[in-house]
């Protein structure tokens, strides 16, 4: 559950009814974390192209230059789509740059980001991107409760920020419970909140010159004095003699009974009592951070656990007693930490990754179908619009062709023909696989528009088809058409059709959410339709090989590549539709 009185403040109670709360992450420091991401992922584009330009000659010596670059197109591919849901997954929910600036992605219960919601939040980032300059992100994020962007509704998850805490603090709030001789005549009634202006001065009073320490620390005293009503000799010497810090120090030391007027334990000795289990606690959560969770041993992870109940009843105690303090939001933000460790949903290992592509991904598509359907409909539909648009003007080629395709129609020539007879084909395959999956990803992530945009791609990609169909028929080369996309071509399709299944499944969760809620139905629909395209990108893996290094050769007869082109689409299909249990690949706790 969560929900808060303040705009950016989220209260999470958890099932034991372990309550703390998390400060939404606003749009500034978001875009800060965002720029510095950016520098992580071009570094190693700008790196790899200026190695390749100091190396191109001996690469091509050795007859590597192709290699080489289709690895990079590959790579850089991969860090366009790739870079933020790696780290979000294996990180717990943050990037380098989210780590740096101290924010975190978290699922809206508090719970540890999964892959399915880092890969929905991610993909829908291209719709957060759209017109530009992530407009429609920024503007969501300006109008939701919680500074969401489209994506994270999507998704059902928020950015929050991660409290920085000085341990240094609890280290002066101890060390003030031994007043000196001097000063035990004294009586001082200082409140929590007083206590704790005190301690944060004495804990940063270095980060300040001369001047301004015991500008500040004067201040400070013109304030507390009066809740000292019987200062000792020594108090008195330290005024006269301007000495505020110390002053300060002294009052600190005997205010160690401050606590509400029933006179429940105070803050000094509140600290004393428990110090040691906050800081194992602290010490535990950060070889987490760095190591996971197998970076400890049996013991440890027990005493995670136990440390992370006691430590909520201590924030209980805190907020209750001592308020909007330092030590509470210490403790909160110690706890939020521990939670998102506790809870960490397992790694989907190689086993579960098996059997989510032998009987989960064949379940979802048939729970699908009918969007699968629909998809395929407004992708036929399309087509055929295409075709009979261009029956009716063959202009209308130059409405969805480009203009070097219809050139090359109208010259009896292939226009793949001069592509693939000076690109390498693995260079070729590489462009077109990270092509097809970004057009994949597109037909999916613009879902989350109703639909509209799942349809734009389907229709788009639809039209073009028919209107190739058409064109190359006009000039007698059908046969040369299906001799190229033959091979590849009908997997291609589907999947681009399958991943429109899935941006339809997401946006009509939206549009109609049936029994539940909107948000509810949305991130279900989410999650769901992220599996359908995620299962079929080894598909587009095999198409683009296929495109690359076999749908070029001209020595392989069109028939053949037609056949088997054919072969393929069949044996996706019967695997899809094989029978299996419904319940396979249904949305967990693991994803």
């Amino acid at each position: 559950m969560a929900e808060s009185e303040t705009p950016d403040l989220i209260l999470i109670e958890t099932p034991e009814n372990v309550r703390f709360t998390f400060r939404a992450a606003g749009v500034g420091v978001r875009a800060l974390a965002y720029l510095i991401d950016l520098v992580f992922r071009m570094l190693p584009v700008l790196a790899i192209a200026i190695i390749l330009s100091l190396t191109g000659g001996l690469l091509d010596i050795l007859g590597a230059a192709s290699i080489v670059q289709a690895l990079c197109v590959i790579g850089v591919f991969l860090m366009q789509w790739g870079y933020y849901v790696l780290f979000e997954t294996l990180w717990n929910g943050r990037t380098p740059g989210k780590r740096y600036i101290g924010i975190r992605v978290v699922m809206d219960g508090g719970y540890p980001v999964t892959f399915t919601a880092s890969a929905v939040r991610n993909l829908v980032r291209i719709l957060d991107a759209l017109p530009g300059l992530y407009a429609f992100g920024v503007l969501s994020s300006f109008i939701s409760r919680h500074g969401k962007r489209l994506g994270d509704f999507a998704a059902g998850t928020i950015v929050v920020k991660e409290e920085p805490f000085d341990i240094r603090y609890l280290s002066v709030i101890e060390n003030a419970s031994a007043p000196s001789p001097a000063t035990t005549a004294a009586a001082v009634r200082l409140s929590p909140a007083e206590v704790d202006l005190v301690a944060r001065y004495l804990q940063r009073q270095d980060n300040f010159d001369a001047y301004h320490r015991e500008d500040i620390a004067k201040k400070i005293v013109e304030k507390i004095a009066p809740r000292v009503t019987r200062p000792s000799r020594a108090l008195e010497y330290l005024l006269e003699k301007g000495n505020y810090s110390k002053y300060l120090e002294a009052v600190l030391a005997l205010a160690e009974d401050a606590a509400p007027e029933r006179g429940d334990t105070g803050v000094n000795r509140f600290v004393k009592t428990h110090k040691e289990d906050w800081l194992r606690l602290v010490h535990l959560t950060g070889r987490i951070d760095k190591g996971g969770l197998s970076s400890l041993d049996p013991a440890g992870l027990r005493d995670v656990t136990r440390l992370y109940r006691r430590l909520a009843g201590d924030l209980a105690y805190a907020e209750t007693f001592f308020g909007a303090t330092d030590l509470t939001r210490f403790l909160n933000s110690l706890l939020g930490r521990a939670h998102n460790h506790i809870y960490r949903a397992p790694r989907r290992s190689v086993k579960g990754l098996a059997e989510f592509f032998r009987s989960g991904f064949p379940a979802l598509f048939q729970r699908n179908l009918r969007y699968f359907a629909l998809s395929l409909y407004i992708f036929l539909g399309a087509m055929l619009f295409g075709v009979l648009a261009f029956a009716a003007d063959s202009r209308t080629a130059g409405l969805v062709l480009p203009q070097r395709v219809i050139e090359n129609v109208h010259e009896h020539e292939m226009w793949t023909r001069d592509v693939f007879a000076v690109t390498p084909a693995s260079f070729a395959s590489a462009a077109i696989l990270t092509n097809n999956i970004t057009v994949t990803f597109a037909a999916f992530g613009l879902g989350l528009a109703v639909g509209l945009g799942s349809m734009y791609i389907l229709v788009l990609n639809g039209m073009m088809f028919g209107v190739v169909l058409m064109l190359t028929g006009a000039h007698g080369m059908s046969y040369d058409l299906w001799s190229f996309v033959g091979a590849h071509g009908f997997i291609e399709l589907f999947i681009i059709i399958l991943a429109g299944a899935g941006g339809l499944r997401m946006g009509l969760s939206l549009l109609a959410p049936g029994d539940l809620p909107r948000l509810e139905s949305l991130k279900t629909g989410a999650t769901e339709g992220v599996l359908m395209v995620l299962g079929g990108a080894p598909v587009l893996v095999v198409a683009g090989l296929v495109e690359g290094f076999i749908s070029p050769q001209e020595s392989i007869p069109g028939w053949v590549k037609i056949v088997f082109g054919l072969a393929l689409l069949a044996a996706l299909v019967l695997y899809l539709g094989r029978p299996v249990s419904q319940g396979a690949g249904k949305p967990g706790k693991s994803e």
